[in-house]
């Protein structure tokens, strides 16, 4: 029987107490708190979503979405892409945002100035991992694999499943590359998504929690006087 008073303003459940510094969530859950702690952070619905949709894919995968969501959302934003035939780049000259180029590569995919025509190289992405959902997005829509590439790691991203191989120890965290996109031939031994969620750090989850709460009104004994139905509602 459930006793606690439930909160309806979290994210999800309250942050758990627990003896190990890990717990297990659910890759919804993940993906939950990942979207909220994105609006928090003041990204628009719209980026938001893709952030916790991201997460999910990334947690999927077998790589740590959810601290890789905090690095970014910690980090300074990054920005969006100027976005032309074969290369883009940030557009004031610094980071590029992963969320936002993903988001633009998904527009553009199948023409010109995205990967339809050829390669495309995206300059100088932060946290490039985060690039990874939407290229498997869209080899899903276009129906043929995407190769993503930057200094010590490959990924191919197929409608099937995906291919990854690091050449480099800690290339698949690394916090900034050049990252290259082409369309890719046909691909074998692919991976599958998985979907029995992962251990996350509790500090992780309880800084990613934080910034959930800043989408909320905190409460008022106004808002506890109004709580509830004017009258009863029992016939």
């Amino acid at each position: 029987m459930r006793i606690e008073p439930h909160d309806p303003t979290r994210a999800g459940p309250p942050v758990p107490t627990a003896a190990s510094d890990e717990i297990m969530f659910s890759i919804s859950e993940i993906q939950a708190v990942c979207l909220k702690a994105a609006r928090g952070s003041g990204l628009p619905w719209g980026l938001a979503e893709e952030v916790g949709a991201g997460a999910a894919w990334l947690t999927a995968a077998g790589f740590p979405g959810p601290e890789l969501v905090l690095q970014l959302l910690q980090a300074p934003p990054g920005e969006p892409p100027t976005v032309g035939p074969g290369k883009w780049r940030a557009a004031q000259g610094e980071l590029l945002c992963p969320i936002k180029a993903g988001a633009a590569l998904s527009d553009f995919a199948a023409l010109p100035e995205g990967i339809g025509a050829g390669k495309l190289t995206m300059l100088e992405v932060a946290f490039p991992l985060l690039v990874l959902p939407f290229a498997a997005l869209v080899a899903r829509g276009m129906q043929r694999p995407v190769r993503v590439h930057w200094h010590g790691f490959d990924a191919v991203l197929a409608p099937d499943g995906y291919w990854i191989s690091a050449s480099v120890q800690g290339a698949e965290l690394a916090q900034q590359a050049t990252v290259v996109l082409v369309c890719e031939g046909t691909i074998h031994s692919l991976a599958q998504l998985g979907c029995s969620g992962r251990r996350v750090p509790l500090d992780v989850w309880r800084r990613l929690d934080d910034l959930a709460m800043l989408t909320t009104v905190p409460a008022t004994a106004r808002s506890h006087v109004d709580a509830g139905a004017a009258a009863s509602d029992n016939d």
